[in-house]
C-alpha cells in the first residue's frame, strides 16, 4: 500500500507531502528539543527523497550543532524538521503532519535531559542516551 501524507506549518507558508511510509514517533527529552519546541519534541522521520515541498519559501535552517540543523518557518515560527548533516533521513515534527495519519509512539529518548516539570509517559521504550555537553 503506498501512503501519502500531507503537512505544513501553523500559517502554510511552509507545506509538505511526504510519500510512503514514515517511521514511528520518536520523542526526544534532550535540552536543544526542549528549547527549540517549548517541551520535548515529537517526530518522525523519512527519507529525504520522500519529502517533496509544495512551499517552501519561508522555511529556514538554523545549524543547531556542528552535526545537525532545524527547520522552521521564518513567518510563523513552527519548528518543523531536524536533520544531520550529510544524512539521507530527515526528521519531520509530528505536529506539523495532517490528520487523519498512521503515526504511532515508538519510544524516548535523551531521558536523563528531560525537564523536572514533567513525567515521562510510558508510551514506548526509554533510552537514557548521553551526548557531549557542546553537542546539547
Amino acid at each position: 500500500m503506498n501512503t501519502t501524507s500531507t503537512g505544513s506549518c501553523l500559517c502554510e507558508s511552509v507545506s509538505f507531502e511526504i510519500s510512503g511510509a514514515m517511521s514511528d514517533v520518536i520523542f526526544c527529552h534532550c535540552k536543544q528539543c526542549r528549547k527549540h519546541t517549548g517541551h520535548y519534541a515529537a517526530a518522525t522521520s523519512v527519507n529525504t527523497e520522500q519529502l517533496m515541498f509544495h512551499q517552501s519559501n519561508h522555511l529556514k535552517w538554523f545549524a543547531s550543532s556542528k552535526q545537525a540543523e532545524r527547520g522552521f518557518c521564518n513567518n510563523c515560527g513552527s519548528n518543523l524538521f531536524w536533520r544531520e548533516k550529510k544524512s539521507s533521513v530527515i526528521y519531520i515534527c509530528a505536529g506539523a503532519i495532517s490528520e487523519p495519519n498512521t503515526l504511532k509512539p515508538a519510544s524516548h529518548i535523551y531521558t536523563k535531559y528531560a525537564g523536572n516539570y514533567y513525567t515521562i509517559p510510558d508510551d514506548g521504550e526509554h533510552f537514557n542516551y548521553d551526548f557531549l555537553e557542546k553537542d546539547s
